[in-house]
């Protein structure tokens, strides 16, 4: 797993008990760290393989479960212990790796999530709410999307996407993505 999201120097310091005030349990930052509100140990959940559990990822018992979004585009912590809620800042996931093999794109999330692009995997390229920058985000599964991190999207730009008719483009896995300035892949 990538550690530079879980060095200790960068956790941001929130307000728990006003968190708790407002129904929220946990909280993603824009960076994909996740923390807890509870009145029990609040704080960063410094151990990423249990924010991964949480979110979904890995091949384990939780495995696409955890972590979901309803229709209003809440987020929610779903476990045999009940329903949590969880504020996001942005996305709950960073792809924080692109590998590129002849004409296969597959990108890696924070939690090590390997998401091949090609039919069915969706890719949109939308504005960022911290700078109003367009950037590209990738569907994880079922409303969780994740955004390309920095150097990745510079990675993406650079060495994938190219001109094509009325726009941009890049293929995968026999899937052509298209778009716009202003619209969806």
């Amino acid at each position: 797993m990538h550690d530079l999201f879980y060095r200790e120097d960068v956790f941001q310091d929130y307000d728990h008990e006003a968190k708790r005030l407002r129904g929220i349990d946990f909280t993603i930052d824009y960076q994909g760290r996740w923390y807890f509100h509870g009145p029990q140990s609040p704080g960063p959940i410094k151990r990423k393989a249990l924010a991964a559990l949480f979110g979904g990822a890995g091949a384990g018992f939780m495995a696409g479960k955890g972590l979901q979004a309803d229709q209003a585009g809440r987020y929610w912590l779903v476990s045999p212990e009940g329903r949590y809620e969880v504020e996001v800042e942005d996305v709950p996931f960073i792809i924080t790796v692109c590998n590129i093999h002849n004409d296969n794109i597959d990108l890696l999330t924070n939690f090590d999530e390997t998401l091949p692009l090609g039919p069915g995997q969706r890719v949109i390229l939308r504005a960022e709410p911290r700078h109003g920058i367009k950037v590209f985000y990738a569907e994880v599964r079922q409303g969780l999307w994740a955004r390309f991190a920095t150097p990745v999207y510079n990675q993406f730009v650079n060495e994938i996407i190219s001109q094509g008719p009325g726009g941009y483009e890049f293929s995968s896995r026999g899937q052509t993505y298209r778009f716009s300035i202003d619209a969806e892949c």
